[in-house]
């Protein structure tokens, strides 16, 4: 509905590779230093970002912009949703924790497109749907740096069991 160029938006995606390349590396690093379960408060906020970046916006660079943020949110959390399992719950079943996960996480991506479509069907643009989208994840964010104290506490009971 924003009338952008096809083309644009396809030669856009290489920033999302990237940022998400860079992002998981300096991600690792800081897994590393401060622990997963620290930054998963911030996690989200790049992609909450981008949804109200593609809500508000109306220029073609909307997309590449677009294509950091995100970016930025997947290449942290490639990396912080395979190690917060560990952190959070230890390692002896940590192949069945993963796997649930994994299994969580195809559905939610199946399933991603399919209520779009049905929420466009319902007369609700993917423009507005953005800010529906970005409100969720600063909701989530908000929950996790909520919860972060628990969470500290079960990484420290988990860390001091093995």
């Amino acid at each position: 509905s924003k009338g952008w160029n096809a083309l644009v938006f396809a030669a856009s995606f290489p920033i999302l590779s990237i940022t998400s390349a860079i992002a998981g590396m300096i991600g690792g690093y800081l897994i590393d230093r401060l622990g997963a379960w620290r930054l998963l408060p911030y996690l989200l906020l790049p992609l909450c970002f981008s949804n109200l970046v593609l809500w508000l916006g109306s220029g073609e660079w909307t997309i590449a912009l677009f294509f950091f943020l995100t970016g930025l949110s997947a290449g942290v959390v490639n990396n912080a949703a395979s190690i917060v399992w560990a952190e959070l719950y230890g390692t002896t079943h940590i192949g069945a924790i993963r796997a649930l996960a994994t299994a969580g996480m195809v559905f939610a991506s199946a399933a991603g497109p399919g209520i779009a479509g049905v929420l466009i069907d319902a007369g609700i643009p993917l423009e507005r749907q953005c800010l529906y989208y970005a409100v969720y994840c600063a909701l989530a964010s908000v929950t996790y740096f909520l919860l972060r104290g628990r969470v500290g506490q079960r990484v420290r009971e988990t860390a001091s069991s093995r």
